[in-house]
C-alpha cells in the first residue's frame, strides 16, 4: 500500500517508545520533516513554532532537519536540528516542532563587535550566514538588520548574492539607522563596506575590497567619525577613505584625551587626533587580532594571530607574553587566545576569550579572566564556582558594557552569552 502525503524518504527515524511515530525528511523539500503516527500509512507536513528566536524564518533554511532524535522513554517526544542551527523539540509526535534551545541561538560572530561609544547600550552584532541584531537597550531585546538585502546587484562575476542569507563582518551601529560592516555576497571573497541609514530599510555599499582587521568603531570625542577594517569617514558614514598607518581600530582610551589604539598588521598604533594620523607604539611577532586598553596602567593587551596574548606596557610598549600565565584546559592545552578585553571602569578585570583549531569540543577555560590586572586568571566557562556555565565556548569578540560592567561573548556558532562582573551573581545568561 503506499504511503499518502509524502513523495520521497530521507533519514526516517522511528520511535522507540511507540514505532507507529515515525519523522522523516523529504529531500525535494529542502529535507522538511514529515510526521507520521500509523506507521507510516499517512504523512503530514510538519509546522514550527520559532517565535523565541529574532532570526526570521524564512531565512533559517531546512537542511539540517533530516537530524532528529527520538526520545527513549517518552512517547511523541523527540529533537531536531533546525530549521537552521538551533534545536527544536516536538511533544506530539513530530506535527509542531518549536524551538528548544535553551536561549541559544546558533549565532556565529563576524568579526569583531563593539558598544556604540556614545550609548553603549546600542550595539550592532555581524553575523556570518544571518546577517547580524541589534539591541538599543543593552541586550533586553533583539532585532533582526539584513545588511546585505541589496547586495545581489554585483559587476563583479558571481557577485549576484541571491541568497537570503549573508555574512557581516566587524559591525557597528553609529545609530540605530546608522549600521554598517563588511559584507560579502555568498559566492564571493571580498569583503565591501555596506551601511544602512535607515535601519535596516534599504543599505548602500559605500567603499569596495576592505583589508585589515575585521573590526568597526567610532571617535569618542566625535560622533561623525567612524572606522570599518581599514576605512575611515568623517561624514558619518557618507564617504570613506583608505587610513595611512593604521587597518583597524579596536578601542579607546575611555578617561584623558580618549585616544584611539588600533593596529597596522603587526603594528600597535595610537591616534590622538581622532584618527587622522597614527604613531607605532610597538611591534609584535605576528600580526594582531584584537587589542585592549589599561588607563591605570598605560597597557595595551594584544590578542595576536598564532592563538598568544601579549601585554605591552608604557613607555616603551615592549611585548611580553603572558600567554602561560592563562590556565590550562582541562585536557591539559593551553588557551588559544584570539580575543581580549578589560573593563572600562576598572581596567584591573581583564578577559580573554579562546576560539581556535580544536576548539569545537567543550573546553573549560574558553573565557578566562584576571582581577588583578592579568596577573593571575580564572576560568570562567565550566567553573563550578559560578554555576552552570557552558556558555561562551569557542569565544571569538568578547567586551565589556562599561556600565553594567558585564561581558559580553561573541562565538562560533554557539551564540551570544552574558557574563556577569566579578562581586556578583556570576551566571552565563544567553542573550
Amino acid at each position: 500500500m503506499p504511503c499518502v502525503g509524502v513523495s520521497h524518504f530521507l533519514h526516517l527515524k522511528v520511535s522507540p517508545v511507540d514505532p507507529r511515530d515515525m519523522v522523516c525528511a523529504n529531500p525535494l523539500e529542502n529535507c522538511a520533516r514529515y510526521a507520521s503516527s500509523d506507521g507510516g500509512a499517512h504523512w503530514i507536513k510538519s509546522n514550527s513554532n520559532l517565535h523565541l528566536s529574532w532570526i526570521p524564518e524564512d531565512i533559517m533554511y531546512n537542511d539540517r532537519c533530516k537530524q532528529v532524535a527520538w526520545s527513549p522513554a517518552r512517547a511523541g517526544t523527540l529533537w531536531g536540528v533546525g530549521p537552521g542551527d538551533v534545536i527544536t523539540e516536538s511533544v506530539d509526535g513530530g506535527k509542531l516542532f518549536a524551538w528548544a534551545n535553551n536561549g541559544n541561538n546558533g549565532l556565529m560572530t563576524g568579526g569583531l563587535f563593539n558598544f556604540n561609544v556614545q550609548n553603549p547600550d546600542l550595539l550592532y552584532i555581524g553575523s556570518q550566514d544571518y546577517n547580524g541584531s541589534l539591541t538599543q537597550n543593552g541586550g533586553k531585546s533583539w532585532e533582526f538588520i539584513n545588511l546585505s538585502k541589496d547586495n545581489t546587484h554585483s559587476s563583479r562575476p558571481g557577485g549576484d548574492d541571491g541568497d537570503p542569507w549573508g555574512w557581516v563582518y566587524g559591525a557597528y551601529a553609529a545609530s540605530p539607522n546608522i549600521l554598517f560592516g563588511g559584507n560579502r555576497a555568498y559566492t564571493e571573497t571580498q569583503y565591501d563596506l555596506w551601511i544602512t541609514f535607515d535601519g535596516g530599510k534599504t543599505t548602500q555599499r559605500r567603499a569596495e575590497n576592505l583589508h585589515g582587521a575585521q573590526v568597526s568603531y567610532g571617535a569618542p570625542n566625535d560622533p561623525n567619525i567612524l572606522f570599518c577594517w581599514d576605512r575611515r569617514s568623517s561624514d558619518r558614514g557618507q564617504t570613506w577613505e583608505k587610513m595611512s598607518g593604521c587597518d583597524g581600530v579596536f578601542t579607546a582610551s575611555p578617561v584623558g584625551d580618549k585616544a584611539l589604539y588600533g593596529r597596522d598588521g603587526r603594528s600597535i598604533v595610537r591616534s590622538a587626533d581622532n584618527g587622522l594620523t597614527w604613531i607605532i607604539l610597538t611591534t609584535l611577532p605576528v600580526a594582531i587580532r584584537d587589542l585592549a586598553y589599561d588607563q591605570l596602567h598605560d597597557r595595551v593587551y594584544a590578542a595576536t594571530e598564532d592563538n598568544d596574548l601579549f601585554e605591552c606596557d608604557g613607555p616603551n610598549y615592549a611585548p611580553v607574553s603572558i600567554h602561560d600565565r592563562l590556565p590550562k584546559d582541562q585536557h591539559g592545552d593551553g588557551q588559544m587566545t584570539s580575543t581580549v578585553a578589560t573593563d572600562p571602569g576598572n581596567p584591573n578585570v581583564v578577559y580573554a576569550g579562546a576560539n581556535g583549531t580544536g576548539l569545537f569540543i567543550e573546553r573549560d577555560n574558553a573565557v578566562e579572566r584576571s582581577v588583578n590586572g592579568g596577573f593571575t586568571w580564572e576560568k570562567l566557562t565550566c567553573n563550578p564556582s559560578f554555576g552552570p556555565i557552558t556558555g561562551g565556548q569557542m569565544a571569538s569578540a568578547i567586551r565589556v558594557h562599561p556600565i553594567t560592567h558585564e561581558l559580553y561573548v561573541g562565538t562560533d556558532c554557539y551564540g551570544v552569552w552574558k557574563i556577569a562582573p566579578p562581586k556578583t551573581t556570576a551566571r552565563g545568561v544567553h542573550l
